[in-house]
C-alpha cells in the first residue's frame, strides 16, 4: 500500500466558519479600538486647550490637567479584545495553510501564540508567522514547495508590522508625555500653581500619530485577514499542480486511492505507481519490515502444530498463544493455539473455525488449515508482513483524512466479511489493522466467544456483556479517530473510568475534520446505544468515494461545506458594522466633550463682569465651585435669616452670602432656629493661601478623601472652640475654612465635619 502527500485536489483550511467569524471579530473590534483612540485624542486636545487657555487668564480657574480616563479605559478593553481575536485567527490560519501546502513554516506553530509575548523576539515573530501564512495559502504557491523562503509575502504584511511597531513605540511615548508637571506662574496681583502634562501640545501629537499608526496597521491586516481567508476558501481555485507538471488531473480508482501521513519526515522512498508517476509526487511507506519480528519460544512452546514447524511467538491473547509457523514448503502462517481453558466447548471452537473457513475477502487473511479436536485446538492463517496502525502513528504522527478514509473503508469491508459469516471480530484495536503495500488487513478476528475490554472496546463488554456487530463498530469508530489524533477518543485508563467516561461525556474528537464525512461516520460510531450505531453499509456509504467523470477532477471538499459566498456576506457586514462603529463613537465622542466655564468669555473681557452675568454667585462662583456639594446653588443676602428659597439650601440646611467686599470670601451659617449647624467661613485666594498662621495651631485630625487629604486644625477664639480646614488637593489648596459653633463641644464640632461631603 502506498503513502504519499495528496495532491488530487485542493484541502478545505483548518478554521471554515470559525476563522471567517475570528476575522470578522477581529476587523470590527481593531475599528472600534482605533475610534476610541481617536476620540481620546480630541477629547484630550480639547481640555489642553481649556487649560492652557484658563492659565493665560488671570481669573481662569482651570489650573489642574488630567487626560481622559473613559475613552482610553474603553480603548483598552476593545484592544484586548481585538489581540485575542486577531492571535485565535493567526492559529487557525495557520491550521489552513499547513494543510494547503506542504512547505514547512520557519517557525513551530506555538510561537504563533508565544512570539506575541516572549520579549525581544517579539519584535519580529509574529511578522514570520503572518509572512510564511500568507505565503502558504497564496494561490500562486505550489501545494508541493519545498520551502517558503524567496516567495513575496506581499507590501501589506510589511506595511502591517511597521506601523504596528511603530505604533507601540508611540504608545510609550504618550505614556511618558502624560506625565503630570507642576506649573507656576507669577503675576503683577497672583501667584499662581496649576498641573500640566510633561508634554504639552507634544502629547496630543504624539496621541493622535499613535492612532493613525494603530489605524494603518489595522487596516492592512483586515485586508490580509479577508485576502487570506479568500485564498483558504474551498472555492478558490488553487492550482495544486505540483512544480513542472501539467495541471490536468488523473482519475484515481478506489482500489488504488493514495494515502499520507501527516509530518512524513524519515519516509522511505519507493517505486511509484501509475498514478503517482502521473502526478510527479514520489511515494513513500512506513518503515517496512525485513522479515517477521517474533519473540524466542520458550520451553514450554511446542515445537510443532499440526503441518506447522513453530519458528518464533508472536505472543497472547485472550484466545492462546500466537506463534509463526512454516510449512513444509516453506509458506509463512499465523498459528494461534487456544488456551486448554478456553477449550472446553468443542462444539462451539468448531462451529467458529468453520465460520472463519468461510470468510473470503481481501481485506481478511484467509483461514490455511485448523484442527478443533486436537488436544490443543489450533487455527492457521497467512502471515501479512507489514506495520500495525499503531506502529505507523506512533512513528509518523497522525494520518491525513483521505489516509484514514481508506483505512476506515477497509476495516468497514472486513467487519462486513466477518459479520456476515456470523463471527464477531472481538478484539479490533489499532494493532489489529496491518498496513500493507496493497492496502489495510484485519487480523485477530473472530474467534473470541467474548469481546475483550480495552480503549476501543464498546461500552456493552466493558460493563461485563456481550459483544456483537454494534460492539465492532464502536471500535471501528475508535480506531478511525485513532488515525486522525493518535489516540482513543476517550483515553486509555482503567475500564471503569473508560465506561463511566462513555456514558457520561462526548468522545473527545480534537484533530478530527470539522465537517466532511469522517467525523459523522467517528460520532455515529460512538453513539452510547447500541441501535443508535452505524451498520458496516451504512459507513461504506458515506465513505465510498465516487468516481469522477473522465473529464471531471475530484471535487476539492464535502458538500456538506458551507459556500464561500456565505463568508463573503459575514466580512462584507463586518466592514460595515466596523465603518458605523467609527464614525458613530468618533462622532459621539466629540459631541459629549463638556467644556468647563472658566468665569470669563474671552481674554478680552473683563472677567467680573462676564462671571457675574451668567453665575449666581457672581465674583465667587469659583469659590462656590470649589465646595459643590457643600455649598447651595445660590447665595442668600444674608445668611441663616429668613427662610431659603429653593436653590439657596446646602449640605444639612446650610445657608450662603457672598462677602461683597471681596470676590473671594464665602460666609456660610445654619438654621437659627434648629441650632444644629455651625458657622463656615470660606477663604480662597489665586494663587498660595497663606495658610502659615493656620499651621501654628495644633494639628487634630487628617482625614483622606477621593480628591485629597483634608488637614483639621484647632483655631479656639474668644473663649469659643473653633477649627480651621485646610486641602493637599489642587486647586482647593487655595481655600481654607475657618468654622466655629456656639454652645458647642469640639468633639460635636469634628463630627459634623466628619460627615461632611468634602
Amino acid at each position: 500500500m502506498s503513502i504519499e502527500r495528496p495532491v488530487e485536489s485542493a484541502r478545505p483550511g483548518g478554521g471554515g466558519r470559525r476563522l471567517t467569524v475570528l476575522g470578522a471579530a477581529a476587523i470590527v473590534l481593531m475599528a472600534g479600538t482605533v475610534a476610541f483612540l481617536f476620540v481620546s485624542a480630541v477629547i484630550d486636545w480639547v481640555r489642553l486647550a481649556d487649560f492652557e487657555r484658563s492659565w493665560a487668564h488671570p481669573r481662569g480657574t482651570r489650573r489642574e490637567w488630567q487626560s481622559d480616563t473613559w475613552a482610553g479605559t474603553v480603548a483598552s478593553f476593545l484592544l484586548l479584545g481585538a489581540a485575542v481575536a486577531v492571535v485565535a485567527w493567526f492559529w487557525y490560519a495557520r491550521r489552513g495553510a499547513e494543510r494547503r501546502c506542504a512547505a514547512r513554516h520557519r517557525l513551530h506553530a506555538g510561537w504563533v501564540i508565544g512570539g506575541w509575548f516572549c520579549p525581544v523576539v517579539n519584535l519580529w515573530f509574529p511578522y514570520t508567522v503572518l509572512a510564511d501564512v500568507v505565503r502558504a495559502s497564496d494561490p500562486r504557491t505550489p501545494v508541493d514547495a519545498p520551502d517558503l523562503r524567496g516567495r513575496p509575502a506581499g507590501v501589506l504584511v510589511v506595511l502591517w508590522w511597521l506601523s504596528f511597531l511603530g505604533s507601540w513605540m508611540l504608545t510609550l511615548l504618550v505614556v511618558r508625555l502624560s506625565a503630570p508637571e507642576p506649573r507656576s506662574k507669577t503675576t503683577d496681583e497672583y501667584l499662581m500653581y496649576g498641573v500640566a502634562p510633561v508634554g504639552g501640545w507634544g502629547l496630543i501629537a504624539a496621541e493622535l500619530a499613535q492612532a493613525a499608526g494603530l489605524a494603518i496597521a489595522a487596516i492592512c491586516l483586515a485586508a490580509i485577514i479577508i485576502r487570506v481567508q479568500r485564498w483558504q476558501e474551498p472555492s478558490a481555485g488553487r492550482p495544486v499542480t505540483p512544480t513542472g507538471v501539467a495541471a490536468a488531473p488523473t482519475p484515481v480508482t478506489a482500489a488504488a486511492t493514495p494515502w499520507a501521513v501527516r509530518g512524513n519526515a524519515g519516509a522511505v522512498p519507493v517505486s511509484a505507481s501509475t498514478e503517482a508517476a502521473e502526478s510527479g509526487t514520489p511515494l513513500v511507506v512506513p518503515s517496512v519490515r525485513s522479515g517477521p519480528h517474533t519473540l524466542p519460544m520458550r520451553d514450554t512452546d511446542p515445537s510443532a502444530i499440526g503441518p506447522y514447524t513453530l519458528v518464533g511467538r508472536f505472543g497472547s491473547d485472550a484466545l492462546g498463544d500466537i506463534y509463526l509457523g512454516r510449512a513444509t514448503d516453506g509458506a509463512e502462517a499465523v498459528v494461534r493455539v487456544v488456551h486448554a481453558h478456553r477449550a472446553s466447548d468443542r462444539a462451539e471452537l468448531a462451529r467458529l473455525f468453520a465460520a472463519a473457513r468461510t470468510v473470503h475477502s481481501a481485506v481478511v487473511p484467509a483461514v490455511l488449515a485448523d484442527d478443533a479436536d486436537a488436544p490443543r485446538p489450533w487455527t492457521a492463517t497467512e502471515y501479512v508482513d507489514g506495520p500495525t496502525l499503531h506502529e505507523v502513528v506512533a512513528e509518523r504522527g497522525p494520518l491525513s483524512p483521505p489516509a484514514a478514509a481508506q483505512i476506515a473503508r477497509g476495516v468497514a469491508h472486513a467487519l462486513s466479511a466477518l459479520h456476515d459469516a456470523g463471527l464477531v471480530h472481538g478484539a479490533l484495536t489499532p494493532a489489529s489493522v496491518l498496513i500493507t503495500e496493497t492496502g489495510p488487513r484485519v487480523v485477530g478476528f473472530g474467534l473470541a466467544r467474548q469481546a475483550e475490554p480495552s480503549a476501543f472496546a464498546a461500552p456493552e463488554p466493558l460493563a461485563g456483556g456481550q459483544g456483537d456487530r454494534a460492539s465492532d463498530v464502536f471500535a471501528l469508530g475508535g480506531v478511525l479517530s485513532y488515525a486522525l489524533t493518535g489516540r482513543a477518543p476517550f483515553g486509555d485508563t482503567s475500564s471503569a473510568t473508560l465506561l463511566h467516561r462513555m456514558t457520561t461525556q462526548a468522545p473527545n474528537l480534537t484533530g478530527v475534520p470539522d465537517t466532511g464525512p469522517l467525523r459523522f461516520v467517528i460520532t455515529g460510531c460512538l453513539a452510547r446505544q447500541p441501535d443508535a450505531r452505524l451498520t458496516t453499509a451504512q459507513i461504506l456509504v458515506h465513505l465510498e468515494p465516487a468516481p469522477p467523470g473522465p473529464s471531471t477532477p475530484p471535487p476539492a471538499v464535502p458538500e456538506s461545506r458551507r459556500p464561500a459566498p456565505n463568508n463573503a456576506a459575514v466580512f462584507a457586514t463586518g466592514v460595515v458594522i466596523a465603518v458605523v462603529v467609527v464614525v458613530a463613537v468618533i462622532g459621539i465622542g466629540i459631541a459629549s466633550v463638556g467644556r468647563p466655564s472658566d468665569g470669563f468669555a474671552g481674554s478680552g473681557a473683563p472677567a467680573t463682569t462676564s462671571t457675574a452675568a451668567v453665575s449666581p454667585w457672581g465674583p465667587t462662583q469659583w469659590v462656590a465651585d470649589m465646595f459643590p456639594r457643600l455649598l447651595p446653588d445660590k447665595p442668600m443676602a444674608h445668611a441663616g435669616q429668613g427662610i431659603p428659597e429653593a436653590g439657596q439650601a446646602g449640605y444639612n440646611r446650610l445657608t450662603c452670602e457672598a462677602d461683597a467686599s471681596t470676590d473671594s470670601r464665602v460666609e456660610c451659617a445654619g438654621d437659627p432656629r434648629a441650632n444644629r449647624n455651625p458657622f463656615v467661613g470660606i477663604d480662597c485666594f489665586r494663587g498660595s493661601p497663606g495658610n502659615g498662621v493656620v499651621e501654628s495651631y495644633p494639628l487634630v485630625e487628617m482625614w483622606p478623601r477621593r480628591s485629597g487629604t483634608v488637614s483639621v486644625w484647632r483655631a479656639p477664639r474668644d473663649g469659643r472652640d473653633a477649627i480651621w480646614l485646610t486641602f493637599d488637593d489642587l486647586p482647593r489648596s487655595q481655600c481654607s475654612i475657618y468654622s466655629t459653633w456656639s454652645d458647642h463641644r469640639m468633639d460635636e464640632l469634628l463630627a459634623w465635619w466628619r460627615s461632611t461631603p468634602l
